[in-house]
């Protein structure tokens, strides 16, 4: 992978997210993934709010999903899907700058304080408007874009939401962006399984083509 890459994103450097973030202060740490950390930031002398994810480790398939996930964030622009402002890329260094959606995940109103889904507080209003976001999102990204997107690992971790109660698809590290001349039913999951245990489709882990 070439050290030089462009995604038609602002680009920072890591000395400029540093400062951003008050050096990757943990009182500043939005939460952890497979690859990645993510943080709170401010940028542009203080007049916007940002999530940084920074890269863990320099791993092929670490690498792959950072890549991957730039590539995808930099050709999708939908009110349901989160926004991608820029990236952070050199030898020792990888981020990518998100807008920040500052009201938590799906998965953090469906279970508070790692509560049982009993003491859920979302309205029915709520969870519908929630469904029906992520599904505009998806149809966007299957549908419509140029290069259609499968996010590959739809969860309630991977679907923000802001203060309005508007969902945002996010974390797109391990989805498949299928070429614009290449039909889906030829795209199968032989190359590896994506996804998280538990929200894997079952026709996807049986081997048949992706479908979310």
């Amino acid at each position: 992978m070439s050290s030089r890459i462009n995604f038609g994103n602002r680009t920072f450097t890591q000395r400029e997210l540093e400062i951003a973030t008050a050096e990757f202060d943990e009182a500043n740490l939005l939460g952890r993934g497979s690859y990645g950390s993510v943080y709170k930031a401010i940028i542009d002398d203080g007049n916007s709010v940002v999530a940084v994810k920074v890269l863990h480790g320099e791993s092929i398939q670490s690498l792959r999903n950072y890549k991957r996930e730039c590539q995808i964030l930099s050709g999708i622009k939908h009110r349901n899907l989160v926004r991608m402002i820029g990236f952070a890329w050199s030898l020792q260094f990888k981020a990518i700058v998100l807008a920040y959606v500052g009201n938590g995940s799906l998965e953090q109103h469906l279970y508070p304080n790692g509560s049982e889904i009993g003491n859920c507080n979302l309205k029915l209003r709520d969870r519908l408007g929630i469904a029906i976001d992520v599904a505009h999102g998806l149809e966007y990204i299957h549908e419509y874009c140029s290069d259609q997107v499968i996010h590959c690992d739809l969860k309630p971790q991977n679907v923000l939401l802001d203060t309005d109660m508007v969902a945002h698809v996010a974390d797109f590290g391990v989805g498949k962006l299928i070429l614009a001349d290449k039909l889906r039913e030829h795209v199968s999951t032989t190359d590896f399984l994506r996804g998280s245990i538990g929200y894997i489709p079952p026709e996807y882990g049986q081997g048949i083509e992706v479908s979310t």
